[in-house]
């Protein structure tokens, strides 16, 4: 198991600020106003940035996007207030 400190340690100074920003609540493209680039540039240098760290950790790009994907869709229900989807039950 890789801890947070770990990933924090190998993001470089650019990465780990658009984290802490998103983080910290911000949207893409305030961040993006902030560091005066447009978004598409910004999503790109961050994505750039996330491949160094699952690169560098060995990390298993499949399981990162499996992990995304699970935790995207509770941050998006948790914004738009909608409740857990439970399982489908398994046939038997």
């Amino acid at each position: 198991i890789v801890q947070i400190q770990e990933i924090l340690t190998v993001m470089d100074p650019q990465t780990l600020s658009i984290f802490a920003a998103r983080r910290a609540g911000y949207t893409g493209k305030e961040i993006a106003k902030s560091l005066g680039v447009t978004t598409s540039t910004l999503y790109s240098s961050y994505s750039r940035g996330l491949t160094h760290v699952i690169e560098t950790l060995g990390l298993s790009l499949t399981a990162v996007r499996e992990n995304q994907q699970v935790h995207g869709s509770e941050r998006q229900r948790e914004k738009r207030k909608e409740p857990a989807r439970l399982p489908h039950p398994k046939h038997s």
